[in-house]
């Protein structure tokens, strides 16, 4: 059935591939948002990347039901120039939108700006998330300052900004609102779902992920060799799923600790076999070391599809639920200290295994569905617009 007649249409824009490989969490998180939005009475126009091309997905009611290409052979930092040129093309589709909502992307020219522009001349209010206030530190200075160069463009063009990072009520950003957004995740159930072992046999851990120096795994590897002489009979692997800037300095860090032996870098897996991998560890290794990066709180996708799989987990930065004490979530401090492998497993030996599994999904489902978080971004724009 075609809702639009019936519940009006959005129009969002990631400058996501279909077929990453490095931002793969990224990828699942912007198609599992625009489903939400679906599954809120909304028809989504979805344009993203897909290998050369850049595409229009239409879903309804969380499903796929269109999809077509709106130019092919993209060049690098034009992703924002062709969709403004294909709204200048379809202005009585555009015009149709009841608003835009676009992911943000540092910006090194000003191809958002246009986009901005050419969503203010058909009339679409625009809405930006910003994945997090300080990405800003994680760029080159020379890059940083140009991103803050084009913002002070972009920002009159904008009716309003959210962000899963922490803002105070009726904050803005350049004089422009800013709330608080949450993030979600979705659970892909496993086709080959690998083996289990018992945990009194062996301790495998994952983590999953761009690999760069905010995920702080390496603070896994000096006391590797503790728990080996805790535990000698106990079969010990660190799996690394992902690929990114920080993999060949992991790789000789532990290989100069003498733990290269422990440690896995499978590369990045598609969906499917990350559900399968899921199935068969102990433990899910998430963010360790975003205060490198001087941020004080953040919403890791990860750590809530830990929770989907019912997978315990081990994390460092504050969280949504950081202050629920949830079995089988181990906080650990936002340093440079190393991580106690032996407290973590003797902890979860002490756990009920399955009365564990059920409790983080039960969390999750209540908490984390991309429905729900969709609803309050929605709310919230329906605010704003009756505000205008």
């Amino acid at each position: 059935m075609n809702t639009i007649g019936l519940y009006g249409s959005i129009l969002t824009v990631y400058n996501v591939n279909l077929k990453t490989r490095g931002h793969m969490g990224v990828m699942r998180k912007v198609l599992a948002q625009a489903q939400g939005f679906s599954l809120n009475h909304k028809q989504v126009h979805m344009v993203c990347g897909d290998g050369p091309n850049i595409v229009r997905l239409v879903f309804e009611e969380g499903r796929e039901v269109q999809r077509e290409i709106i130019t092919a052979t993209v060049v690098p930092g034009d992703f924002f120039v062709h969709v403004a040129v294909w709204i200048a093309g379809q202005q009585a589709m555009a015009r149709s939108f009841e608003w835009a909502y676009v992911r943000y992307n540092p910006m090194h020219n000003d191809e958002l700006v246009q986009l901005a522009r050419q969503l203010r001349d058909v009339e679409v209010p625009l809405f930006i998330e910003m994945y997090t206030l300080e990405y800003q530190n994680e760029l080159p200075a020379l890059v940083a300052k140009a991103d803050q160069a084009f913002f002070l463009q972009l920002a009159p063009l904008v009716a309003g900004f959210f962000t899963p990072s922490q803002v105070a009520e009726r904050s803005t950003l350049q004089g422009r609102p800013i709330r608080k957004m949450g993030n979600g995740a979705t659970w892909i159930e496993p086709q080959a779902p690998e083996p289990k072992l018992d945990i009194r046999k062996a301790f495998h851990l994952l983590g999953v992920g761009y690999l760069a120096r905010w995920h702080g795994y390496d603070r896994l590897f000096p006391l590797i060799p503790d728990f080996v002489k805790a535990y000698p009979n106990v079969d010990l692997r660190l799996f690394l799923v992902g690929q990114g800037p920080a993999s060949e300095q992991l790789a000789q860090q532990a290989q100069e600790l003498g733990v290269a032996d422990y440690v896995t870098f499978t590369g990045a897996l598609d969906p499917q076999c990350l559900a399968n991998r899921y199935s068969g560890v102990h433990l899910g290794i998430g963010t360790l070391g975003c205060h490198r990066t001087g941020i004080t709180y953040a919403e890791a996708l990860k750590h809530r599809e830990f929770m989907f799989y019912g997978l315990p987990f081990i994390y460092s930065l504050q969280d949504s639920f950081s202050d629920d004490q949830l079995e089988g979530v181990w906080r650990q401090p936002t340093d440079e200290s190393p991580i106690n492998l032996i407290t973590i497993y003797e902890k979860y030996l002490d756990l009920p295994q399955v009365d564990l599994f059920y409790g983080l999904v039960k969390y999750a489902k209540s908490h984390f569905t991309w429905q729900m978080k969709t609803k309050n971004i929605m709310t919230e724009i329906q605010k704003q617009l009756r505000v205008s």
